[in-house]
């Protein structure tokens, strides 16, 4: 299912993006 694929990669890119902020607060 492509929606289903989407919302996946989105939620990976979303727990990435938080790693990134975690380890480098100002990156955002």
């Amino acid at each position: 299912d492509l929606s289903r694929l989407k919302s996946h990669i989105d939620l990976k890119s979303e727990i990435l993006t938080i790693r990134v902020s975690r380890m480098n607060p100002v990156a955002l």
